[in-house]
């Protein structure tokens, strides 16, 4: 079970690098998306604007999962797209 989940997650996330969604030199965070898609994990919670968090990334990774048959949409956003934060009053 585990060598399978672990040929999943390196089949995917070279999907990433090799579509061209990250760069090769930035395999930590191709490892990221791809151990969030292959879990079925909805949201990605990112402040790295160079990689992940970039229309690019959000537009492709989707499409790459769908092809590929992952499960689930990941939406990909900054902390404060998600917290809802009120102001002292």
């Amino acid at each position: 079970m585990a060598q399978r989940v672990e040929q999943l997650h390196t089949s995917c996330l070279k999907e990433y690098i090799d579509k061209g969604v990250i760069p090769p030199n930035s395999l930590l965070d191709a490892q990221h998306i791809a151990c969030a898609s292959i879990n079925e994990i909805v949201h990605i919670i990112s402040v790295n604007f160079s990689h992940i968090n970039r229309v690019k990334t959000k537009e492709l990774v989707p499409a790459i999962n769908k092809v590929n048959g992952y499960k689930g949409d990941i939406t990909i956003n900054t902390p404060m797209e998600i917290i809802d934060i009120k102001e002292n009053k």
